[in-house]
Parts: C-alpha cells; structure tokens; sequence
C-alpha cells in the first residue's frame, strides 16, 4: 500500500522517510537527544580541563567514562532478548535522562577555581 504525498511538499528521495509521521518523531527526538549529550560531554571537557589543566587527566575521564559499555553491552543485549522492548527502555531513557541532569551538580558550585588551560603551550601534564 503506497502512501501518497502531498502536492506541495516534494522531498528529495534521501528524506522521503520523513513523510511518516512516526519517524518524524522519533528523528526530532534523537536530534535534541544527541544536541543534549554533545553539550554536555563539551561542557565536561571543559570543565576538566579549566580543573586540572591536564591533557592527560581529560584522556582518563574519557577513558572511565566509556569503560563500562562493553560489560553492559553484554547485558544490555541480555535483556533485550529477553524481555519486552517497551519494558526496558522507559527505565533506560529515566535513568539516562537523570544521569544527565545529576551529572553538572559536583562541578556547578562556586568554588569551582580555574587552573592552566590544558590547550595552552606548555600546559602539557
């Protein structure tokens, strides 16, 4: 069954796929998403690096940082055989959605000092 587009609104055949409304949904919401997760992982660079001036400590949060996915693939991919879709992912995008908004709370008071920035020359740590 085709649906028919209407007469005013001709898309080039690379975003046809957004003539579905569902779709349309789902994009929009993964773009603010991701907008959201690069701002925050900027801001937390950032802010390592006005901490501790340290090229090498913004390399070790980005280490610890990513160090858990493997593991929790394993058991992400567990789960998601293994129970229903809908059931999983409100309590994944919560948790996510509150990780995110926990996150800035240490590093947002003011006695938070600035040392050497670690792009400057001879920063280097």
């Amino acid at each position: 069954m085709r649906e028919e587009s209407s007469p005013g609104l001709r898309l080039p055949r690379t975003f046809t796929s957004l003539r579905h409304p569902n779709y349309r949904l789902y994009f929009l919401g993964q773009l603010g998403s991701l907008i959201g997760f690069w701002m925050q992982h900027a801001a937390q660079s950032w802010l390592i690096c006005e901490l501790s001036g340290s090229k090498a400590m913004l390399g070790i949060a980005g280490l610890v940082a990513n160090a858990p996915i493997p593991l929790l693939s394993i058991v992400g991919g567990h789960l998601a055989d293994r129970y229903p879709k809908r059931r999983i992912l409100g309590p994944a995008v919560a948790g996510g959605g509150a990780i995110a908004l926990w996150g800035p709370g240490p590093g947002a008071r003011p006695s938070v000092r600035s040392g050497p920035r670690c792009w400057e020359p001879g920063s280097a740590h």
